[in-house]
C-alpha cells in the first residue's frame, strides 16, 4: 500500500509544479520528514496543490528529562541542560536566554550556565522555524541558594592590662562580625573580659546577598597576670631578741607596671641576715604577697 501511495504523492506533486519542493527531500510519502506517512501529510499536500505553498509543522521543544525546574547554591560549577525538538533536530536554530544575568548568565548556543549569584532567573530555549518545521520554545526555572560557610575564630593569649584582638577566618561572604564573650558559667556577653584568668570567645557572622549566617564553634584564650616591680619597703629597727625576725613598713611601697585605676597594697616577710645584734645589718623580704582593687 505504501509504494502505491508514494506514487500517486509524487505524480500530485508534479502536476501542482514540484519546482518550489526543490529545497525538501521526501520518502514514501512522508511529507513532514518525521518517518512516518499519515494524516498530517495528507493535510499537507493538500495545501501545497491549493497554495503552491506547504504548511510549516508544529513541534515542541523540550529540556533533557524533562526538566522544569533547577536548584543550585552559588558557588556551585557551570553546569548545561540541554533542550532538544521532539521532531525537525537540524531545522533551526536552538538558541538560550537567562532572564536575570545578575544572578546566572547562559551560553546562547551551547546553553552551559554560569552561576553569578544567589537568586531565581529563567533559562529559555528557543528553536527558530525552519523550512518544514516551525518555532518553539522551552524553559526551567533556576534557583541558586546562598552558600553556606564554615568560620572559625582565633584570639591569642594576652596579658592583663592590654586588649585582646580576635579574627575570623572563613568569612567568605565577609559578612558583618559580632564577637561574644564568657567566663567560667556566665552568659555570653559582647563584653570583651578584662580580669586574669581563661575566658571563652565565640563570632556570629551576619548572611550577605550570597552567603548564609554562621557561627564558630567557641575557642579558649588566657589572661595572663601582670608582673610588677615592689620598691620602697623598709626594715624596722629592733632590740636584740636573739631571733632573725624583721618587722617590715610597705606602707611606702611602690609599685613598677600597675596598670591605671588599679590600686595596690603589699604585705611581705622580714628576715635579718642573723641574730646578732648590729647596726646596718641586711634585711631579706619574702613572701610578698598583693593586696587591693
Amino acid at each position: 500500500m505504501i509504494k502505491p501511495f508514494r506514487y500517486i504523492l509524487l505524480s500530485l506533486l508534479l502536476l501542482a509544479g514540484a519546482g518550489t519542493m526543490q529545497a525538501q527531500t521526501f520518502d514514501r510519502g512522508d511529507v513532514n520528514g518525521d518517518g512516518v506517512v499519515d494524516i498530517t501529510d495528507v493535510t499537507v499536500l493538500v495545501n501545497y496543490l491549493h497554495s503552491g505553498n506547504f504548511n510549516i509543522v508544529a513541534r515542541t521543544l523540550s529540556f533533557a528529562d524533562n526538566t522544569t525546574a533547577v536548584n543550585k547554591t552559588y558557588g556551585d560549577a557551570a553546569f548545561t541542560v540541554a533542550a532538544t525538538p521532539n521532531k525537525g533536530a537540524d531545522d533551526g536554530d536552538i538558541t538560550y536566554t537567562s532572564s536575570v544575568t545578575g544572578v546566572a548568565t547562559v551560553n546562547e548556543t551551547t546553553g552551559q550556565v554560569t552561576i553569578v549569584a544567589a537568586g531565581t532567573t529563567v533559562i529559555t530555549a528557543n528553536i527558530s522555524a525552519g523550512t518544514t518545521y516551525g518555532e518553539a520554545e522551552a524553559s526551567y526555572t533556576l534557583t541558586v541558594s546562598q552558600a553556606a560557610i564554615s568560620p572559625t575564630v582565633t584570639l591569642a593569649d594576652f596579658t592583663y592590662g592590654s586588649t585582646g584582638t580576635p579574627s575570623v577566618s572563613g568569612n567568605s561572604g565577609s559578612g558583618d562580625v559580632t564577637y561574644y564573650y564568657k567566663t567560667g558559667e556566665a552568659d555570653w556577653t559582647t563584653t570583651q573580659p578584662t580580669a586574669a584568668g581563661t575566658h571563652q570567645v565565640k563570632a556570629q557572622i551576619a548572611a550577605t546577598a550570597n552567603y548564609l549566617a554562621g557561627e564558630t564553634d567557641p575557642v579558649s584564650f588566657t589572661i595572663s597576670q601582670k608582673e610588677v616591680t615592689v620598691s620602697g619597703i623598709t626594715a624596722s629597727d629592733k632590740t636584740y631578741d636573739g631571733t632573725t625576725a624583721a618587722t617590715l613598713d610597705c606602707s611606702s611601697a611602690v609599685f613598677s607596671g600597675i596598670v591605671g585605676g588599679d590600686e595596690l597594697t603589699v604585705t611581705a616577710t622580714g628576715t635579718f641576715s642573723d641574730a646578732n645584734a648590729g647596726s646596718g645589718k641586711t634585711v631579706t623580704i619574702s613572701g610578698l604577697t598583693l593586696g587591693g582593687s
